[in-house]
């Protein structure tokens, strides 16, 4: 008989490798002077942030019950037998216990060199965001915040182990937990932590060791004593493990075309040196410009919003001072809000080549006198790149049969294929201007006439999308829901 058919006890052993930043909080705020970094500006700052979930020893890491839940909810699947249940006043433990999950220190930082807000003590980086008016595009006063992340590259040691539980074999559970694992392939599905819409908590998984103790195993630790997982008394087990990954949804490529040079601010790269660049664009630890997933998000949100409300005041007068308002529920369907999740994720955008540093001086204007304000003048660093390349999950399963938000996915599309759109600091001086690209099922589409041809030979009608979303915030106007629309 094989000796993992009679395993007493199974211990599994892994590697969860950030693909993304990744946040799961603890509730909690420190002061920014208070961290240890080569940031100067954070030493006498009064600001906090938002910290990591930590340990006894103060240290950040993932719980082990974050770990659980994404497992338990991978492919939408319950087993009651690895995870346990409850019901009503009845229930019993699953099988498997995990650990909290450590960020493996004897690697190198993984975040960008220059990147001022590293902590070597914690292995972590700090992200400063602001939210945005949906009106005006612009940020709203007192809404800075500042999360506390492990960058991308991290790794985590994670152990778990599975005990016999109601007289299944453990290598029958195992089998049902290694398929598990391929929910962690680095895809927005298998995210983790907060800030999944923005592209946060990507990770991937990879098996480094499994040991099992063996009922020859069990006698000698009873005769010997010792650590019961040491080599004396477990066995390497070999498995086959799973290579096909269960089918997602495929996400869409979104390949961003700059019209001139780009800045997104990375205020962890400003120096306060006379003569630096008071404004950075964000790069990743090669030189590459990054357009974070957030920016990207806020942008889509931005414009959806404008077209609503724009076809609600125009075809179906609504008072043009409340119809952002009247077609937010929309808006959210799509995008989420404090209390639900959205149905579109975005992952950062990258450049495929180093991005090359672009230098700009600007004068600050006095708004009452109309001439250069004095000592007003500021450098900025962009970056000149050919394109960056990032994409879109659709979590269609969530969404409603009504293909209303085709519609408007389809003309948020246009809009940028034709330029419409900006990303980032000074589009009024001509920063941040693109032309949008998009590849999907090895074809790419790069203007609006050559999407639209492929959608009708396949079988749908653009035009159709739009009625229905035409229809959709007629009802929306009137009060009406998906459900109610659907009943």
């Amino acid at each position: 008989m094989d000796s993992k058919d009679t395993c007493r006890r199974i211990w599994i052993h892994g590697t969860l490798t950030c693909d993304s930043p990744l946040h799961v909080g603890d509730g909690e705020e420190r002061l920014l002077k208070e961290r240890e970094s080569r940031e100067e500006r954070y030493h006498d700052s009064p600001g906090r942030y938002l910290t990591l979930y930590g340990g006894l020893d103060d240290l950040p890491r993932i719980p082990a019950s974050t770990l659980r839940g994404s497992l338990r909810a991978a492919f939408g699947e319950e087993d009651g037998e690895l995870f346990g249940y409850a019901r009503g006043e009845s229930g019993r433990a699953g099988a498997l216990r995990l650990f909290d999950a450590t960020p493996r220190r004897s690697d190198p930082p993984p975040c960008h060199r220059n990147d001022g807000s590293w902590s070597e003590q914690r292995r972590t980086i700090l992200h400063h965001g602001v939210s945005l008016d949906p009106r005006t595009g612009t940020a709203k006063d007192h809404h800075l915040f500042t999360f506390e992340l492990f960058p991308a590259g991290t790794r985590f040691d994670v152990a778990m182990e599975l005990h016999p539980v109601g007289g299944l074999p453990l290598h029958s559970l195992l089998d049902r937990l290694l398929e598990r694992f391929t929910h962690w392939n680095g895809g927005l599905d298998g995210a983790i932590g907060r800030g999944r819409g923005h592209g946060w908590g990507r990770v991937s998984w990879s098996t480094d060791r499994i040991r099992g103790l063996t009922e020859a195993g069990l006698r000698r630790w009873l005769d010997e004593g010792g650590p019961i997982e040491s080599d004396s008394f477990t066995e390497r087990l070999e498995y086959e493990f799973p290579q096909e990954q269960r089918e997602m949804a495929a996400p869409v490529q979104l390949v961003i075309r700059p019209d001139g040079p780009l800045l997104v601010n990375a205020p962890t790269l400003v120096s306060d040196e006379e003569g630096e660049a008071k404004l950075v664009f964000l790069r990743d630890a090669g030189d590459h410009a990054v357009i974070p997933a957030s920016t990207l998000r806020g942008l889509v949100r931005g414009r959806a919003r404008r077209i609503l409300a724009t076809i609600a005041h125009r075809h179906f007068n609504a008072p043009a001072d409340k119809a952002g308002e009247q077609v937010d529920p929309l808006v959210m369907r799509l995008f989420g809000d404090e209390g639900r999740r959205g149905t579109l994720s975005f992952g950062d955008a990258r450049s495929e080549k180093k991005a090359e540093p672009h230098h700009q001086f600007f004068n600050a204007i006095d708004r009452f006198t109309g001439g250069v304000a004095d000592g007003a003048l500021y450098q900025v660093e962009a970056a000149n790149c050919d394109l960056l390349r990032g994409d879109l999950r659709i979590d269609h399963e969530r969404l409603p049969d009504d293909p209303w938000w085709k519609g408007l996915l389809l003309l948020i599309a246009r809009d940028a294929m034709d330029g419409a759109l900006a990303v980032g600091w000074g589009k009024a001086r001509g920063f941040g201007a693109f032309r949008l690209a998009i590849e999907h099922a090895g074809e790419r589409y790069d203007d609006v006439a050559e999407a639209l041809g492929a959608l009708e030979r396949a079988g749908e009608s653009p035009r159709q999308w739009v009625e229905a979303l035409h229809r959709r915030i007629e009802r929306q106007l009137k009060g009406e829901t998906d459900e109610e629309q659907a009943a």
